[in-house]
């Protein structure tokens, strides 16, 4: 039976991860005329971090516990 639970904490270290988001058009052609700081930005604000690798120490006690026989709990 699978089971699902959340943790009170989790402790490690995040080594790497991407940065993906989406411009329009328009966006992308005012992107190509700020200066790279001001690129830096319009990316932070229009894109999301995605974590691709990650390093668990430790975590905390599971609680809220939900089993099941399906893919989505």
């Amino acid at each position: 039976m699978k089971f699902e639970a959340d943790l009170e904490y989790v402790s490690g270290y995040l080594r790497s991860g991407r940065l993906i988001g989406e411009l329009t058009d328009e966006e992308y052609k005012e992107w190509l005329t700020l200066d790279p700081k001001q690129q830096q930005e319009m990316l932070w604000d229009a894109g999301g971090v995605v974590v691709t690798d990650y390093r668990i120490e430790d975590a905390g006690d599971c609680y809220d516990i939900k089993w099941g026989d399906n893919e989505v709990l």
